[in-house]
C-alpha cells in the first residue's frame, strides 16, 4: 500500500537490525552522490593545505614519499577542484 502512494519510501521495521542496516546505508548513500572521489598529490611545500584538505574532505588514503604526499579524497565536486587549483599555484 505505501509503495503504491509513495513509490521510492523504505518500509522498516526498528526491531529488525537487517532494515535498520539498510536504511543507515541508503542515508549515506543519499548524500555520498553528489561527492566525487580524486587523487591529489600535495608536496611538502604546500602542506599549509592539509588542514583544508581534510575539513572539507574525506580522505580515504594517505602516503608519502620524498616529493610529497599522495591523498585519494572523496569530497564535493567543487571543494575537489578548488583544492587542484590551489595544490597547482603552488608547483
Amino acid at each position: 500500500m505505501l509503495h503504491a502512494k509513495y513509490p521510492n519510501c523504505i518500509v522498516m521495521s526498528a526491531h529488525r537490525n537487517d532494515d535498520v542496516a539498510m536504511l543507515r546505508q541508503a542515508i549515506v548513500a543519499f548524500f555520498q552522490q553528489d561527492l566525487v572521489e580524486a587523487g591529489l598529490f600535495l608536496p611538502w611545500s604546500a602542506q599549509k593545505l592539509r588542514g583544508e584538505i581534510f575539513s572539507s574532505c574525506v580522505v580515504l588514503e594517505e602516503r608519502a614519499d620524498g616529493e610529497g604526499a599522495f591523498l585519494r579524497v572523496r569530497g564535493p565536486r567543487q571543494a575537489v577542484k578548488v583544492l587542484a587549483e590551489q595544490i597547482s599555484q603552488t608547483l
